[in-house]
C-alpha cells in the first residue's frame, strides 16, 4: 500500500512539473516591449594547445542590462530584440599529461573579463508550442578589463618571464592587447508568467566565442630555449588565448510599451 501511495505522489510531482513547462499560460503581448535582466554565467576556455585544456569557472559578477522588442509577425510570437549591457566572463585553464589526461600542477590560468555587450537577435514565444521562449542571438563584446591569476605569465605582460613555482600570481592585461571578439548562442525559457503590463521569464543562455580576447604579441626574440620541453616557461602555451564558451541562468523581465 505504501509503495501505491509513493508512486501517486511520484506521479503527481511529474505531472505538475511537466505542466509547469509545457502549459504556459497564453497572453497578450504587446507590439513593442523594453526591460532589463540579470544573469550569473559560467564557463570553459575552447582555446587549448597540445599541453592545456579549459575547465569550468564561475564569474564573480552578473550580467546586467537593458533590452528592448518589437514583434515581427501578426500573432505576436516572434520578435526581433537588442540588448545593452555588461557582460562578465570567467575561463579556467590547466595543464595536463596527454598520456594519463590527468590534470599536472605546473599551469593553471583563472580569468575574469568584464565586458561591455550589444546583442541582437530573434527570440520565439511558444516555440513549437512546447518551450515558452526560444532565441538566437549574435553578441559583439568589448572587453574594459581583464585580469588573470597564473602560475605563468602566458600573456607576457611583464618583460622577464620566470619558471612556474606553482604560485598564483595576478597579472592584468594592458587595455591596448585587449580585442572585441563576437559570440553566437542561444536561449530557452524555463518559465514566462504575465505580470503587470509585461513578462517575468526564467532563462537558461548558452554561448560560444568566435573570435578570441587577447591580442598576440609576435615574439620579439626567440628564446634560447625555446622549444626545449621544461625549460622554456611558455613552451607549449605561446598559442593559448581567450575564447569563452559560456552557460548562464538569467531572470528578465519586459514591459508592453507598444
Amino acid at each position: 500500500m505504501n509503495r501505491d501511495h509513493t508512486q501517486y505522489r511520484l506521479f503527481l510531482v511529474c505531472f505538475a512539473l511537466a505542466s509547469t513547462f509545457f502549459c504556459q499560460p497564453i497572453f497578450s503581448q504587446g507590439t513593442m516591449s523594453l526591460g532589463g535582466y540579470v544573469m550569473g554565467r559560467g564557463g570553459w576556455n575552447a582555446s587549448f594547445t597540445a599541453l592545456s585544456r579549459g575547465d569550468f569557472a564561475f564569474a564573480t559578477l552578473p550580467d546586467i542590462g537593458i533590452e528592448g522588442s518589437y514583434a515581427i509577425n501578426a500573432k505576436k510570437d516572434a520578435f526581433v530584440i537588442a540588448s545593452l549591457g555588461v557582460g562578465n566572463f570567467a575561463v579556467r585553464s590547466l595543464s595536463f599529461d596527454p598520456f594519463s589526461g590527468r590534470t599536472t600542477n605546473e599551469f593553471a590560468m583563472n580569468t575574469q573579463a568584464l565586458c561591455l555587450s550589444g546583442k541582437l537577435g530573434l527570440r520565439f514565444y511558444r516555440f513549437l508550442n512546447i518551450l515558452p521562449e526560444f532565441g538566437l542571438f549574435f553578441r559583439s563584446n568589448l572587453p574594459l578589463n581583464m585580469r588573470y591569476d597564473a602560475t605563468v605569465d602566458v600573456f607576457n605582460t611583464e618583460t622577464d618571464v620566470a619558471a612556474s613555482d606553482g604560485t598564483l600570481r595576478q597579472y592584468t592585461l594592458p587595455q591596448d592587447r585587449l580585442q572585441t571578439f563576437m559570440e553566437l548562442g542561444t536561449e530557452i525559457g524555463i518559465i514566462t508568467i504575465p505580470l503587470g503590463d509585461g513578462r517575468l521569464s526564467v532563462y537558461l543562455q548558452g554561448s560560444l566565442a568566435m573570435t578570441q580576447l587577447v591580442r598576440m604579441l609576435p615574439l620579439t626574440r626567440i628564446p634560447d630555449n625555446f622549444g626545449i620541453v621544461g625549460k622554456d616557461p611558455l613552451a607549449g602555451l605561446r598559442t593559448l588565448n581567450v575564447q569563452p564558451i559560456s552557460v548562464g541562468l538569467g531572470v528578465r523581465y519586459a514591459l508592453d510599451i507598444l
